[in-house]
């Protein structure tokens, strides 16, 4: 450059800190010279780092700048060249600095996201395989080799490659059977075992039993069973009942494979982990309506004992109902009403079943009156009436039902006038009007339960549209009896008005 330094060429630190403003003259200098040979001066040896990151961002010789990407001592240059390089889409340049390169980032989360994306930019899977196999950082030969696609670059890597998570994912992007059964069987390490016999392209069905009956790696053995590819019944019988490893027991029982019901029932029996229990039971292949029985009857985990009942293969009627009266847990009584039809029995647990799930679940498929009415005039729980009632259709007795229990939650008596209203609309006209004028509906300061707006809503809508539709001069002048205003107040605005307009009982509109 003559005999002169140039300005920009040198440190702008003094002892009393950084010239800021010589800096940024210096930087604006170099990003106006056009001669590249000048810039890749300025970009290898200016002594302030911005002037040179200045010069990286108008270079346009790519080796010079996979040179700066691997050697400069800044994070901020390396950073600009590789971004540099990136904008010029020259990937030759980018593989080389990526594979030499040791440090992308200035922290190692932030150097997995450069590298990264700088694979993104790299489609060639030659160059791929050169950054997954020769590259300087861990974390770009990792991320080249879940790009790379070329079967012997991966098998390279998976033989050659010291960086089990690397190897790991080599492997499990491989497609060769033979080259899969021969990794899994590697001196190396249990992890790149499992892996190889995770791979679904792993299909050696005598290596996968071997592995299964005799591997001293529980790991080894969980993977083995889980495969869909170990189709040999013994060796998943041996693992269902004897391994010692309640993992690898309850995969071996989830194994698509495992279709021994005889099997299924020990495990569901005998077994010692609940966990492994419950999944027996939950086999579509469970069928032994005598083992079901016995879970649901004896054991200690719910879930499995719910599931026995649920299973479609457990279908005895004595046993059912056995379950249904005795059981103390009210899932598996529940599950087993829905799947009873004895009247009798349904009758006697509407009525008496200390949980309202279970009367509920009961009452649905009664059918004799009597007892759907007591239960709608004596059920504490709200959804067990509201499903009585709901099953009525005699007029007198949603009558009696309307006139009674004025006190419960949610009110029986204007469910049953509701419904008979659907029913005999005439004989509801009264009930519903002699509800309306209620104090539980008529008083604007007193908090109700959610549900009665809707009630008085439904019975507003009802008796203005029975007064325009009948022709009975008793009937009309019962429901114009009702004086006009808002009923069944439960949200005010900031005016103390009404919000839901359609509780407005007004026969002129």
């Amino acid at each position: 450059m003559g005999f002169f330094t140039p300005f920009y060429m040198k440190s702008f630190i003094t002892k009393s800190g950084a010239n800021c403003k010589l800096r940024e003259k210096a930087c604006k200098k170099a990003a106006n010279i056009t001669d590249q040979n000048k810039l890749g001066v300025i970009a290898r040896e200016a002594l302030d780092s911005n002037v040179r990151y200045a010069a990286v961002e108008y270079l346009r010789d790519t080796d010079l700048l996979a040179n700066i990407a691997d050697r400069d001592p800044e994070y901020a240059v390396r950073s600009g060249a590789f971004k540099r390089l990136m904008k010029l889409g020259d990937e030759a340049a980018l593989a080389k600095a990526l594979v030499h390169s040791e440090g992308l980032g200035w922290s190692p989360f932030d150097q997995k996201n450069r590298n990264e994306e700088v694979l993104e930019h790299i489609h060639d899977q030659r160059l791929i395989a050169q950054i997954a196999l020769k590259a300087k950082s861990d974390d770009a030969r990792l991320f080249a080799v879940r790009r790379l696609d070329d079967q012997a670059a991966l098998a390279e890597v998976a033989r050659h490659e010291t960086d089990r998570s690397i190897r790991g994912a080599a492997v499990m992007r491989l497609t060769d059977s033979a080259l899969l059964a021969e990794l899994a069987q590697d001196e190396h390490g249990p992890n790149v075992r499992q892996t190889a016999i995770a791979n679904p392209h792993m299909t050696d069905a005598a290596l996968l039993a071997k592995f299964a009956l005799e591997d001293p790696e529980s790991g080894i053995r969980y993977w083995a069973v889980k495969s869909e590819h170990l189709s040999d019944a013994a060796a998943l019988a041996h693992a269902a009942l004897e391994d010692d490893d309640p993992r690898v027991r309850r995969q071996a029982v989830e194994n698509p494979n495992m279709t021994d019901p005889a099997v299924l029932a020990k495990v569901a029996l005998t077994d010692a982990d609940s966990s492994v229990r419950w999944e027996a039971v939950q086999s579509p292949y469970m069928t032994d309506p005598a083992a079901l029985a016995e879970v649901a009857r004896r054991e200690e985990y719910l879930p499995a004992r719910v599931s026995a009942v649920e299973n479609p293969h457990f279908n005895d009627p004595a046993a059912l109902i056995a379950v249904a009266l005795e059981n103390d847990d009210p899932r598996a009584r529940k599950a087993a009403v829905e799947k009873i039809d004895d009247s009798a029995v349904l009758q006697r647990i509407a009525l008496e079943d200390e949980h309202g799930a279970v009367r509920e679940a009961a009452v649905v498929k009664v059918t004799d009156i009597a007892t759907l009415k007591q239960v709608a005039l004596t059920g504490k729980f709200a959804g067990l009436y509201r499903t009585a009632v709901d099953r009525i259709d005699d007029p007198d007795i949603l009558e009696e039902i309307a006139r009674s229990r004025p006190e419960a939650f949610p009110h029986p008596n204007w469910l049953a006038a509701l419904r008979l209203s659907k029913i005999a609309p005439d004989r509801a006209v009264a009930l519903l009007v002699g509800l309306l004028e209620s104090p539980e509906a008529k008083d604007p300061k007193k908090t109700w339960p959610a549900d009665l707006p809707y009630y008085c809503r439904d019975a507003i809508a009802f008796l203005m549209r029975r007064y325009r539709e009948s022709d009975d001069p008793e009937v009309k002048g019962t429901i114009a009896s009702l004086p006009n205003g808002r009923y069944g107040y439960h949200d005010f605005d900031e005016c103390n008005k009404h919000n839901d307009q359609s509780t407005h009982f007004d026969l002129t509109r």
